[in-house]
């Protein structure tokens, strides 16, 4: 009987199709058709290529901590010496911030030197903000000089020996990137 069921199915699937041709077909040729879609498509689309970011400049701090010289007597102290601008690739501005810690009876400011990078100071109490430019370049450095103005009352005039502390804020933009940095500087009076 098994010699009859397997002719029929033997002269049945010769003569058209039989479930077991149509799966055994189908499982073939979905690969193959999945292949050759996905192979062209993959070939025309082209690499992206990435967006260049700017490089923001970095800002080093000199001489921090060193022995720094105030315009007019009476007075020295430390901070920085000035500060240097490096991956320039188009004009610098920003600005020198220098915060009081604390109380203080003077203020300071950042001496304007002859080469006119730094614009004036102003002050708001005894904070002041100075703002610098510079036409481009790879490295830039900015020699920076102190002037203070003290208190005059007699009340609140510093005596020898009075030391005041400060934070000096360095933010410089460089081709619409902002980096800053942070460095104390105190003044002691003699």
């Amino acid at each position: 009987m098994s010699e009859v069921l397997n002719a029929e199915v033997t002269s049945g699937e010769e003569g058209g199709f039989s479930r077991r041709r149509v799966v055994k077909g189908v499982a073939w040729s979905v690969p193959v058709i999945v292949t050759a879609i996905a192979a062209p498509a993959a070939a025309a689309s082209p690499t992206p290529t990435p967006t260049p970011t700017p490089t923001p400049a970095s800002v080093t701090v000199l001489g921090a901590g060193s022995a720094i010289n105030f315009v007019g007597g009476g007075k020295g102290g430390n901070g920085p010496t000035g500060f240097q601008v490096d991956n320039a690739v188009g004009t610098i501005s920003g600005s020198v911030t220098i915060t009081p810690v604390g109380t203080v009876h003077a203020k300071i400011g950042i001496q304007q030197p002859a080469s006119g990078e730094f614009q004036a100071t102003t002050f708001n109490g005894y904070e002041s903000t100075t703002l610098f430019t510079h036409a481009a370049g790879s490295q830039v450095v900015f020699p920076v000089t102190f002037t203070a103005a003290e208190d005059t009352s007699p009340t609140t005039k510093p005596k020898p020996n009075d030391v005041y502390n400060y934070v000096a804020t360095i933010a410089v933009t460089v081709s619409g990137v902002t980096v800053q940095t942070q460095t104390n500087l105190s003044i002691k009076f003699k």
